[in-house]
């Protein structure tokens, strides 16, 4: 897959493209700040994307209602994730509202 589009540790990427591996996520790359950052475990961040892309293909969505679409999980960690997607151009933000880009996967 292409580095820029990984939402796993990209250290151990890039550990596997030379025949490493190794159990531990770095902690140190982009990705895993956001897990920690999000407090997440495990794929709940792969969950958490496909849900936000889900929600936000083809539509334009305010972040309250990107949010609350998950009930009991903290806010802050929904908003951590919307904001990294941002930066990684996975989502685009106009006036507010919230839409996955479609060139993305």
């Amino acid at each position: 897959s292409d580095y820029a589009e990984l939402n796993s540790c990209r250290e151990n990427h890039l550990l596997a493209y030379f025949n490493e591996q190794r159990e531990d996520t770095c902690g140190k790359c982009d990705v895993c700040r956001l897990v920690k950052k999000a407090r997440l475990k495990g794929k709940e961040l792969d969950t958490f994307i496909e849900k936000i892309k889900s929600l936000t293909l083809n539509k334009n969505l305010d972040l309250g209602t990107i949010v609350s679409s998950f009930g009991t999980f903290q806010e802050s960690q929904i908003i951590a994730i919307v904001k990294w997607l941002l930066e990684n151009e996975y989502l685009t933000k106009i006036n507010q509202t919230y839409t996955w880009r479609i060139n993305q996967s």
